[in-house]
């Protein structure tokens, strides 16, 4: 009898790993407690790490630098967090949400870069957007050690953009990636800092 209720336990558990895989035999995306998304891919990009995707905008008509950055994880997914500063001196809302809507980068919220050929012909990783405009980056660094970037719009223009660029701006969406590696922070620090 134990043996039976063995057996149906196990057939149970399988039934329901089975309804959790999708077509290509790879379980579904879960979404964690924390704020990556982890997603089995083929791809390893060499270019992963922590990027700014800081630029510079006006607050009361004073220059201020943002504080934002763009991850790349191992498989290529892309977490883009934007600092929410309240503006206080006291502890306020000094926190990281991951960009959406029409935030900056937030096209790459969530996508995956995968190993493509850049316009010019150079190996390159990219996210084809759903309205058809491409964002790439260079996979090879450039002799400061940082990967330039472009966005290919639907309609065919091109614009290319070194590392450390500002803020650019393509068919209603706005982009920013700072182009070299940093050492900090780190993935777990802005893990633990996103807002409640």
């Amino acid at each position: 009898m134990r043996a039976l209720q063995g057996l149906a336990t196990l057939s149970l558990a399988l039934a329901l790993t089975a309804c959790n895989m999708g077509s290509a035999g790879r379980a579904a995306p879960v979404q964690t407690s924390n704020a990556v998304i982890s997603v089995a891919t083929a791809t390893t990009v060499n270019i992963a790490g922590m990027y700014s995707a800081s630029y510079v905008t006006t607050i009361n008509g004073s220059p201020l630098t943002t504080q934002d950055y763009l991850y790349i994880a191992p498989n290529g997914l892309v977490n883009v967090y934007l600092y929410q500063d309240d503006g206080s001196v006291s502890p306020g809302r000094n926190c990281y949400l991951l960009a959406s809507g029409q935030q900056v980068d937030a096209p790459l919220q969530n996508a995956i870069l995968v190993a493509g050929t850049s316009p010019s012909g150079v190996p390159d990783y990219e996210i084809k957007m759903a309205n058809g405009d491409t964002f790439g980056i260079i996979a090879q660094a450039d002799s400061n050690k940082t990967y330039p970037w472009f966005i290919k719009s639907a309609q065919g223009a091109i614009a290319n953009f070194s590392a450390g660029t500002s803020l650019q701006s393509v068919n209603g969406y706005s982009y920013a990636f700072g182009g070299a590696v940093l050492s900090s922070p780190t993935l777990t620090e802005l893990q633990a800092a996103t807002c409640p």
